[in-house]
């Protein structure tokens, strides 16, 4: 369908443009058109590009960037209207194809009217990425663009941008030969601030104390890549959510860092940024990423300034952190990583991941902090992890718990045997509905919020219980659980990566169970992913 919308459209380009009174409409009249006017139409697609071409064309065009201030370039679309006016332009700009795929909708649809330029032309140089926020939980991200395999943020570097500046001006003095010594001269200036931004950077990044920089979204790894740190984004390449465990990762890992900061970014909005401030006592910092301006930004901001000022925000996140509790994490590292196997008898709300000990992971945690949670927090198909016990696959799993902790491995699979029996095989959960499989029969219900339970416990930590109830139990499926409650260690919104799930008839009594905890995956893992899984947390 997108390929037929895109098909018909160019078609009434050619249409408009050979009736628009008398021009014939080629790329090449074009040219010649604005170079005898004085002024060029050029479109870019991020806001880096926009200032670069600008700074070399000086006053002879007029550049704007294809991108509304404040956008989520991950979820823009162009319309009609706007096709129209990169079809009228003189030139279209872009990064490379391969890493937008906005600009290779707008390029199929007006290559035959204006020219183009994919100012990275060394693709040897693009940087692959294997973060993945999904686990297979089911998460909807339709509405975003995919970069591929690639890095999309390539602008950031300004080593490459220096070749993306030769490339523009290459590409403008071959339309605008009249012009092509004032475009060299701009070119050249232009490259010596960008040296100068590299040497800043390199000074900025040298020796620095802490290694990971935290950051809304992962936005830096060309900067990254070439100046020795790495980046641990919030968000994934497309702006993808993390799952509950990463979450936990970042969490732990800001602490063990003695990290202070975390970089907000000007587009990117998340709930999760807010979450990790909070709970790590985190100070965010203002990064800028040159996709798009915002309507806060100085008019006159350029690349260069908004570098300046991304630079001081990385050389103050690298070489200012809390020294005390990161030597605090240091020495307490290896009882970190026996403690839970010691408290497994309090209630299996606690169960799972063992290296995670910390403050409410580790159910040590305020009332304050509690938020209510909606059911598509656990959205998703998911199987149970009863059958992989019984076929013998999470044998290694109870072995592995028996090298540190304090039962034998047969100890261990009793213990899980209780705990994880069920025949309900499967879970498909929507924002409303549940659909149960057991014993080849499904039953589907709709379930609303029922609040949550703070549960104390003998050891002195404490768990949270979701819980939701039926939505019109009278009328509704008699094999279906009345009351269900969730636990999976968060006690505020985030998708959940796994949980124990608790299921009967009436509240008050299943708030007292704590033998019986039925755990589920994400059902496109393998039994051997499960125990892996298991094994790393």
């Amino acid at each position: 369908m997108k390929k037929l919308y895109f098909g018909l459209f160019g078609f009434m380009l050619l249409f408009l443009t050979a009736c628009g009174g008398g021009e014939t409409g080629s790329a090449d009249t074009e040219t010649e058109s604005a170079s005898a006017e004085g002024e060029a139409t050029i479109y870019t697609t991020v806001f880096a590009l926009k200032s670069l071409t600008e700074q070399i064309t000086g006053d002879f065009a007029q550049v704007e960037s294809i991108y509304p201030n404040g956008t989520d370039i991950h979820t823009f679309e162009p319309t009609q209207q706007d096709m129209i006016k990169f079809a009228e332009s003189d030139l279209f700009v872009t990064t490379n194809s391969e890493l937008d795929t906005v600009s290779q909708s707008i390029l199929d649809t007006v290559s035959d009217q204006t020219e183009s330029l994919e100012a990275i032309q060394n693709t040897d140089q693009l940087l692959e990425f294997a973060h993945d926020h999904s686990h297979g939980e089911g998460e909807d991200h339709d509405h975003s663009h995919d970069h591929g395999s690639m890095d999309p943020h390539i602008w950031l570097d300004p080593v490459i941008a220096s070749e993306m500046v030769d490339n523009i001006e290459a590409k403008l003095s071959e339309m605008y030969p009249d012009n092509a010594e004032n475009f060299q001269s701009n070119a050249d200036a232009l490259k010596e601030d960008l040296a100068a931004l590299d040497s800043l950077l390199q000074d900025a990044t040298a020796d620095t104390p802490v290694e990971n920089v935290y950051i809304s979204h992962e936005s830096i790894g060309y900067l990254s890549d070439r100046y020795g740190f790495q980046q641990v984004g919030v968000s994934g390449i497309n702006n993808e959510e993390p799952s509950q465990q990463e979450l936990i990762d970042i969490l732990e890992g800001v602490k063990s860092d003695g990290a202070k900061y975390l970089l907000l970014e000007q587009n990117i909005s998340s709930n999760l940024t807010d979450t990790i401030q909070n709970e790590a006592d985190i100070e965010p910092l203002q990064f800028h990423n040159l996709a798009v301006l915002i309507d806060e930004d100085n008019t006159d901001a350029t690349y260069q300034s908004l570098m300046e000022g991304n630079i001081e925000v990385l050389d103050q996140a690298l070489n200012d952190y809390n020294e005390t509790e990161a030597e605090k994490m240091a020495e307490n590292a290896e009882a970190h990583d026996h403690s839970h196997d010691h408290g497994h008898d309090h209630s299996h709300d606690g169960h799972g991941h063992a290296h995670i000990d910390e403050d409410v992971y580790n159910g040590y945690f305020e009332d304050a902090q509690v938020e209510d949670r909606e059911l598509s927090d656990w959205s998703g198909d998911w199987q149970s992890v009863y059958p992989y016990l019984e076929d013998g696959t999470l044998d290694e799993v109870f072995e592995h718990k028996a090298e540190e902790g304090d039962m034998t491995a047969e100890e261990y699979k009793e213990y899980y045997t209780t705990g994880y029996q069920t025949d309900v095989e499967r879970i498909e959960i929507t924002d409303s509905e549940m659909t149960f499989h057991q014993n080849g029969e499904s039953h589907t219900g709709t379930y609303v919020s029922d609040g949550y339970e703070i549960l104390e416990y003998e050891a002195g930590n404490r768990g949270v219980r979701y819980i939701f109830k039926l939505e019109n139990p009278e009328e509704a499926d008699e094999a279906l659980p009345r009351v269900i409650q969730f636990s999976d260690h968060a006690i505020s919104p985030m998708d959940s990566y796994h949980f124990h799930i608790y299921m009967g008839d009436d509240r008050a009594a299943l708030l007292e169970e704590m033998d019986h905890w039925p755990t589920y995956y994400p059902s496109d893992l393998s039994g051997e992913e499960v125990a892996e899984e298991m094994m790393a947390h």
